[in-house]
């Protein structure tokens, strides 16, 4: 389709999901009419070293029951997630991506320990989903998600907002004032609008 037939661009942001926890049983060979996006396996080889260890446990990849709906939160700082990144899985280099059991545990919101550590290894299926499964059938689904930024929620806002974030961590109150894309819209006299859900200001949801 040409640029200039394009008459809006919509852009949906969701909170702290990754492919493989939202998306990724789209591939699974026990998915009814699986579709061909690099998400997750059903073969242990594949899964197996992806397994996180902590305290001497393994946690391994697993679909969450659809009535899996409240998941403590995982902290979203710096630290947390370069713990996610940088430790080792069962399997050991080159992936990384090991620590988010480890994680979820020892940065745990208050100090307050998950009541079910294995979660944070799980995945939703089309039952638990019903919407996501189907705009990925009826439409479309790109399965490489990045985040602008191995940092929380706001830096990666302020990135799809201005190209660029001022802040590492979540600010305890009010953003700091830097361009956004609203003002480069505003001054192109383009038209635009920000949907929101819940009772909170616009913040791109």
């Amino acid at each position: 389709m040409p640029l200039q037939d394009i008459e809006t661009i919509v852009i949906v942001i969701m909170e702290n999901r990754s492919f493989d926890h939202l998306c990724g049983y789209l591939s699974l060979a026990s998915t009814p009419a699986p579709l061909a996006v690099e998400g997750l396996s059903d073969d242990s080889a594949w899964r197996d070293p992806l397994a996180n260890m902590f305290n001497g446990e393994a946690y391994p990849l697993h679909r969450l029951a659809p009535a899996t709906e409240q998941i403590d939160d995982p902290d979203h700082t710096q630290k947390s997630i370069a713990m996610q990144i940088a430790t080792p899985p069962q399997g050991g280099p080159p992936g990384q991506m090991g620590g988010f059991v480890q994680s979820y545990v020892t940065y745990a919101p208050a100090g307050k320990p998950p009541h079910d550590r294995s979660l944070v290894m799980g995945y939703y299926d089309a039952a638990a989903v019903p919407a996501v499964d189907f705009f990925a059938r009826n439409f479309a689904i790109c399965d490489h998600w990045f985040a602008a930024l191995p940092l929380g929620t706001q830096a990666n806002r302020l990135m799809l907002m201005a190209g660029e974030s001022q802040v590492l961590d979540n600010a305890p109150l009010l953003l700091p004032n830097q361009p956004l894309v609203y003002d480069w819209l505003t001054q192109n006299k383009i038209t635009w609008c920000a949907y929101q859900s819940g009772d909170f200001f616009p913040f791109s949801v």
